[in-house]
């Protein structure tokens, strides 16, 4: 009995020595919950953040406008309730025309970049359900709901029917952002991103990232990742990672200050930074037979007083495609030579929205308008009677719009602008510069 009982206490001993040994060395729950603080899709990142399929959520039809109708732009609206994001509590976000969300920062940076394997830089505390380059000017809407009661209200930003910049305007994208009060969740939905060229995220970088604590967790980017009816759920952690420290409140991140290009400046440098001049022929031929298709002109004169001519470029929409309206606008772009013979933006400007297109401007004349010694620039547009000039005042490159709408003739004379077929008066209007403005003399 004595041999049978030792047995015993030996086989009990060894099983307790077995389970010590194990919940000593088994991995920690911090190990499992917690991965990289920049991660892939499903995650975890190192807050703790997942990604899911979140398409069982409804999608939510949001009715409040932000009226923000504009290319590039971003608009501060009020969150319903806190909202706590990688461990920092929001009560407004910056909605951002180009697909994102920034709750620290307001970058209307309309070039994408991946959120791995580095977070990207200038955008803060971001959402990006379809960030890439899309434009309000001309029809769509960003619009905000609430729905349900508290303690479980959801709020809702949702990009409605917006197009990519050049696409057609009946070729658009739809899909929104859900915020889950209480939880903390965030929900993706896309009702509608199949387009004619590059949709469904092939030019879209879709995730979310805290660029001041350096986490992120990227679904996709630049990949056809998404379809009609398709959503994602990051679910905040029950437990978050107690290593992630709130932020403190930090004064907000300003818009990207670098000038950046998008077409059809971007091939225009690039083919002028290889050829000379001369080819600008070739490439309004290009740009004519793109889709969408641009009507080009162009002036060679001194703005900026430095001796040198500089080639001054305007882009239209192709007037000859009237049954196909674009997302395109009028752009004016002002380009120098350097000293090795390279071209250099100085200044471009992209004009147009629903209520004044420019897609009839054109240029009409150069002249010392403003009595500096160099050249100014006169562009018009009959269709819809709006003036412009082009400055170079105290070095810096500046477009005025004359006030009236003149659907007549524009013409200078004896350095004054004279217009006609102007809504508020039957005779000629003159116009001069003031020392400040054009107005009359």
């Amino acid at each position: 009995m004595r041999r049978r009982g030792r047995l015993l206490l030996l086989l009990f001993l060894i099983t307790a020595v077995i389970l010590a040994l194990f919940l000593f060395l088994r991995p920690q729950p911090t190990e499992a919950e917690y991965g990289a603080p920049v991660a892939l899709c499903p995650g975890p990142d190192l807050y703790g953040y997942t990604c899911a399929n979140g398409s069982n959520y409804a999608y939510i039809d949001a009715t409040n406008n932000t009226n923000l109708f504009v290319l590039d732009g971003a608009v501060t609206v009020e969150l319903p309730f806190p909202f706590t994001f990688y461990n920092t509590t929001y009560t407004q976000l910056n909605a951002i025309s180009n697909g994102n969300i920034q709750f620290d920062s307001a970058n209307i940076n309309f070039v994408n970049t991946c959120l791995y394997p580095e977070t990207a830089v200038d955008m803060g505390a971001m959402l990006a359900p379809y960030w890439s380059d899309l434009d309000l000017s001309f029809t769509g809407a960003l619009e905000w709901e609430i729905v349900g009661s508290e303690p479980e209200r959801i709020f809702v930003l949702e990009w409605d029917s917006v197009p990519p910049f050049g696409h057609d305007l009946d070729d658009t994208v739809t899909f929104e952002v859900q915020l889950f009060e209480g939880s903390n969740d965030i929900v993706f939905l896309y009702q509608d991103v199949v387009t004619s060229l590059n949709g469904q995220g092939s030019q879209a970088t879709i995730g979310l990232q805290n660029t001041a604590q350096g986490l992120a967790l990227q679904f996709s980017c630049n990949q056809p990742a998404v379809n009609n009816a398709a959503g994602l759920l990051f679910e905040n952690p029950i437990t978050p990672n107690p290593t992630i420290k709130p932020e403190d409140a930090a004064a907000m991140i300003d818009q990207a200050k670098e000038i950046q290009t998008r077409e059809p400046l971007t091939t225009l440098l690039g083919r002028l930074s290889q050829s000379n001049p001369g080819v600008l022929a070739e490439l309004q031929q290009h740009w004519l037979q793109q889709r969408p298709s641009r009507s080009t002109e162009w002036i060679w004169t001194d703005v900026t007083g430095n001796g040198r001519d500089e080639l001054v470029i305007l882009w239209r929409p192709n007037r000859t495609q009237p049954n196909r309206p674009t997302s395109i606008h009028t752009e004016i772009a002002v380009i120098a030579y350097t000293a090795a013979n390279q071209p250099s933006l100085l200044w471009q400007q992209i004009l147009g929205n629903r209520e004044h297109p420019f897609s009839e401007l054109t240029f009409v004349e150069t002249a010392d308008l403003t009595g500096d010694l160099h050249n100014d620039i006169l562009l018009h547009s009959a269709n819809s009677g709006q003036t412009l000039v082009i400055t170079a005042v105290s070095d810096s490159i500046s477009l005025h719009q004359l006030p009236e709408s003149c659907n007549g003739r524009a013409a200078i004379r004896d350095n004054h602008i004279i217009r006609t077929g102007c809504t508020n008066t039957s005779q000629i209007l003159t116009t001069t510069w003031n020392g400040e403005t054009f107005s009359p003399p």
